[in-house]
């Protein structure tokens, strides 16, 4: 499986929602994303393999 995580920013242009939109879907488990320290990455594409 391909994995394309990429940065709230990011994730927020591509799926074309605001940026808080994008850290509420993480809180609720909604979209796949990893944590390391600080810097938080979402897993766009499992989250579109999904969709």
């Amino acid at each position: 499986m391909l994995h394309d995580f990429v940065s709230p920013k990011r994730a927020a242009e591509q799926l074309d929602v605001n940026r808080e939109t994008i850290y509420r879907l993480c809180a609720r488990g909604e979209l796949p994303h990893v944590r390391v320290g600080s810097v938080l990455r979402i897993d766009l594409g499992a989250y579109l393999a999904r969709s």
